[in-house]
């Protein structure tokens, strides 16, 4: 393969390998995309403030797009849990809980009639 000395650039190089698509953004490994996809499905299944901040993504974004967002903050999570050798504490993940408070049922119905 051409070097960039040989006249090439840098992305070319970085294509041919792999490195970067076309528009030249990393793709990432596929791998641990396909893991953290799964583990927030899992972190989903019994976890009630996580289920709620996927209906806030889902709202917004559309829910494919907001498990691929969930899946980001876990994974971003996991690297900064491991590099600081830390323990996972939901308050730094969720934020604050005000934020994920859902009005019931009959205080929307009453808002909406008067």
């Amino acid at each position: 393969m051409d070097t960039p000395t040989d006249g090439t650039s840098i992305a070319a190089c970085n294509r041919g390998l792999g490195l970067l698509n076309g528009s030249g953004t990393k793709i990432g490994k596929a791998h641990l995309q396909w893991a953290f996809s799964e583990a927030a499905v899992l972190f989903l299944r019994k976890n009630p403030t996580a289920q709620l901040d996927l209906a806030k993504l889902a709202h917004k974004h559309g829910k494919a797009k907001a498990l691929t967002i969930l899946a980001h903050q876990l994974a971003r999570a996991v690297d900064y849990i491991l590099s600081r050798q830390q323990t996972f504490e939901a308050k730094k993940f969720f934020g604050p809980s005000e934020t994920y408070r859902l009005r019931p049922a009959a205080d929307k119905a009453a808002s909406l009639e008067g």
